[in-house]
C-alpha cells in the first residue's frame, strides 16, 4: 500500500482495497500489557540464525504445540493462533493471531500449507487469501491449503490503533511539499499527533517488527502441520520471507519472493529507490500515452511533465472539486497519481482522471487515493493499515528521519524524481517522533543451507526496484532470479504465462528456472 511514510510496498491485489469485505469477524483484541514510551525494543539484527531451534524449546511449547479449533467463515475455515507479545519473555502476555485457509482442492497428494503474505506492511493475509485463491494456478491450489494471516497488529490480531478517521483524514492529507517553515511546522504537527496517538496501544507497539512477525510465522506453520514453511510472499511480503529465511533457514520448503524489498537497504536507500522507481514507472506511463495518439495529456513528454507539475502546484495552494463536499489536494492527487502506477492496466482511468482534474473535477484522483487508502464514501477506513505501516517501518528502519535527515535526501531525492521525491522524503517524518525505539540494523540475509528459493522481480516495477531482487539473489546463498519484463508491482499471478508456469513448476516440484530466465 502506499501512504504517507516510507512509500509502503503491497501487493496488487489490495489496490482495490481487500479492506473488510468478505472477511470473517475480528479477532483476538487489545493487548493486555502496558510499554513505558520509548523503552520497548524489537530484536536485533535481523539477519542472525535463530540457535538453538526455537521449535524445540521447551519454554516455547505452548506455543508450537497448541491445537486450534477451526470454523467455517464463508469458503475458508478460520481460527486463531496464541503467540507471545515479547517473544524474550513468552512466559508474559500473549495475543491471538487471525488465521484462514481454503483447503486444497484435488486431486493428487498435498504437499502441504502454502502460507501468503501480501505486503503492506499493514495488509491482512486474511483478505487476501480469499482474493489470492483467484491468482494462485489451479494445479497449485489442487496440492496446497492456501494460508493466510493478519500480523501482529493488523486486521483481526489484536489491531492497533491509532487516530481517529477525521485525524487520519488529516494525516494524509497534509502538504507533501512544504514551501516554507509554516507549511512544515504542519507537518511536524500531523507526525506528532500521529506518533502520539500509538502510545494507546501499550507493550504491542513496540513487538510489531517483522522479527517478531516471522517467529509468529513459524508457530503457525507448526500449527498447520507442516515441518517445513511453504511461502508466496508479495512485497513487504518479500522482507517478511527472506527475514524468516535468515532466522529460520532449516525450516524452509519452497518459497517464492516477488518484488522484493532487500532487507540489506537503510531507510535512505528504500526512499532512493522507490523516488527512482516510480519516476521509471510514470516515464513508461507517458511513454504509453505517447504512442497512442492522440495523447489526451500532451505532445511531448515535457509537455505531460509540465502540465502535471502545474496542476499539482495549483493544488498545493486552491484545492478542486472532489467526491461530495470533499476536495482535491495536492497530497491526495499524488496519492492517486501514484496508486495509478501500480498497474498497467489502471493507466487508462488515470489518463482519464488527470484529463478530469485539468478541467477542475477532481473526483477520479480522489477515487484512486480512497481505494489505495482503503476510505469508504461514509469516511471510515476500512481497515487499520495506514497505521499499521508505520508500526512496522519505524521499528524495520530506525533513524534518518528527523527534520534534518529529510532536508539531507531531498536533493538526491528530487533528482531521482522530480515530481515524487519530496513526497517520499517527507513522509517519513512521523518516525521521528515515535513512542518505542527499536535496535534492529538492516543487513543482508544469507540463510546458510537453505533450499532453493524463488525470487520474482519486475523490470519496471514502481514500489520495489528490479535492482532489489537482483540484490536479494546475490545475498542468498540459494536464490534463483525470475525477471519480467514489464511494468506495474509483482509479477505472478496477473496473467503472465511465462511467471505463472515457472511459479507453478517450482511450487510443485521444487525445480527452479535456468540462471538468467526472463519472461
Amino acid at each position: 500500500m502506499l501512504t504517507r511514510t516510507l512509500v509502503a510496498v503491497t501487493a496488487l491485489a489490495l489496490l482495490a482495497g481487500c479492506g473488510s469485505k468478505g472477511m470473517p469477524q475480528s479477532y483476538g483484541g487489545p493487548p493486555s500489557a502496558s510499554a513505558t514510551p520509548g523503552q520497548s525494543s524489537t530484536p536485533g539484527p535481523t539477519s542472525g540464525t535463530l540457535t538453538p531451534d526455537p521449535s524445540e524449546d521447551p519454554a516455547l511449547a505452548t506455543f508450537y504445540e497448541q491445537k486450534v479449533s477451526w470454523r467455517t467463515c464463508g469458503d475458508a475455515q478460520c481460527a486463531k493462533v496464541t503467540v507471545p507479545i515479547d517473544w524474550a519473555t513468552p512466559d508474559g502476555a500473549t495475543i491471538k493471531l487471525a488465521i484462514n485457509r481454503l483447503r486444497a482442492t484435488g486431486p493428487g497428494a498435498k504437499i502441504g500449507a502454502l502460507l501468503t503474505n501480501p505486503g503492506g506492511p499493514g495488509a491482512s493475509g486474511v483478505g487476501f487469501v480469499q482474493q489470492a485463491a483467484a491468482g494462485v494456478g489451479a494445479s497449485v491450489r489442487a496440492r496446497y491449503d492456501l494460508v493466510g494471516f493478519d500480523p501482529r497488529g493488523v486486521g483481526g490480531s489484536a489491531p492497533i490503533h491509532c487516530l481517529t478517521d477525521r485525524q487520519l483524514d488529516a494525516a494524509l492529507a497534509v502538504d507533501p511539499t512544504p514551501d516554507d517553515d509554516a507549511d512544515l511546522a504542519d507537518v511536524q504537527h500531523e507526525a506528532r499527533v500521529f506518533a502520539n496517538g500509538c502510545k494507546q496501544n501499550g507493550a504491542l507497539l513496540g513487538h510489531m517488527g517483522t522479527v517478531d512477525v516471522a517467529r509468529d510465522m513459524d508457530v503457525i506453520r507448526a500449527v498447520v502441520g507442516d515441518d517445513k514453511l511453504h511461502y508466496l510472499g508479495y512485497s513487504y511480503g518479500t522482507y517478511l520471507g527472506a527475514i524468516y529465511a535468515g532466522l529460520f533457514p532449516g525450516h524452509i520448503g519452497r518459497m517464492v519472493l516477488d518484488g522484493v524489498l532487500d532487507p540489506a537497504l537503510t531507510n535512505s536507500q528504500i526512499m532512493l529507490g522507490q523516488a527512482q522507481g516510480f519516476q521509471l514507472a510514470y516515464n513508461s506511463f507517458v511513454e504509453d500515452c505517447l504512442a497512442h495518439k492522440p495523447c489526451a495529456l500532451g505532445n511531448s513528454a515535457d509537455q505531460v511533465t509540465s502540465r502535471l507539475r502545474a496542476l499539482l502546484k495549483k493544488l498545493d495552494d486552491k484545492p478542486i472539486k472532489g467526491v461530495g463536499t470533499r476536495k482535491l489536494n495536492e497530497a491526495m492527487a499524488t496519492i492517486g497519481l501514484l496508486a495509478g502506477m501500480y498497474a498497467k492496466s489502471r493507466w487508462e482511468y488515470l489518463r482519464a482522471s488527470l484529463v478530469a482534474a485539468y478541467l477542475g473535477d477532481g473526483s477520479g484522483l480522489l477515487q484512486l487515493s480512497d481505494d489505495y487508502t482503503r476510505r469508504g464514501p461514509d469516511g471510515h477506513y476500512t481497515d487499520n493499515g495506514n497505521e499499521s505501516i508505520y508500526a512496522v517501518n519505524c521499528l524495520d528502519h530506525p533513524g534518518e528521519s528527523s527534520p534534518q535527515d529529510i532536508r539531507a535526501q531531498l536533493p538526491a531525492l528530487e533528482r531521482a524524481s522530480p515530481l515524487f521525491g519530496d513526497f517520499i522524503g517527507w513522509g517519513a517524518l512521523p518516525c521521528d517522533y515515535w513512542p518505542v525505539q527499536s535496535d534492529v540494523a538492516p543487513g543482508p540475509v544469507n540463510a546458510p543451507g537453505a533450499p532453493p528459493i524463488l525470487v520474482l522481480g519486475t523490470t519496471r516495477d514502481p514500489a520495489t526496484p528490479f535492482q532489489w531482487s537482483k540484490n536479494l539473489v546475490g545475498e542468498l546463498s540459494s536464490g534463483v532470479l525470475l525477471a519480467h519484463d514489464g511494468d506495474g508491482h509483482t509479477a505472478y499471478g496477473h496473467g503472465e504465462d511465462c511467471v505463472d508456469s515457472k511459479v507453478n513448476r517450482y511450487l510443485l516440484t521444487g525445480t527452479t528456472p535456468a540462471v538468467g530466465t526472463q519472461c
